[in-house]
Parts: C-alpha cells; structure tokens; sequence
C-alpha cells in the first residue's frame, strides 16, 4: 500500500544531501496517510449508495429526465 511504502522510506531529499526523516515528518505522514484512507472508504460508500438509488428509481423516471435535459439545451 501507498502508506506503508511512504512510511518505509527513511531519507528525504533536501538539496544537496538527504536528512534522516524525523519523527514529526512520519507522524505527518502517517496522518495524511489514514486520512486518505478514511475518505477513500467514504467515497466507495457513498457510491455503493448511489448505485443503489439509482436501481431503486423507475426507468420512466430516468427517460424522462434526458428528455426534459435535451428539450433545455
């Protein structure tokens, strides 16, 4: 995983040399890191609920709507 390959490395390159990465850096990382996890996991909720919405509404409904969307345009 991304995150582990993030926290795995232990120089960062700074201009001429590279520095040790200090504890601070990793714990940035490490946030960053769960905090992409966490919105990743509500996005794929929030679209297995769209998916399902959009099962639960009649096909009618949905020819509709692309009629009265061309009819605008």
């Amino acid at each position: 995983m991304i995150a582990g390959k993030c926290l795995s490395r232990l120089k960062v390159n700074q201009g001429r040399g590279a520095r040790i990465m200090d504890f601070t850096d990793k714990m940035k990382l490490r946030g960053k890191a769960e905090e992409d996890l966490y919105f990743a996991e509500r996005d794929r909720k929030l679209i297995e609920a769209y998916h399902a919405l959009k099962k639960q509404v009649p096909e009618e409904l949905l020819n509709k709507e692309k009629q009265d969307l061309n009819t605008i345009k």
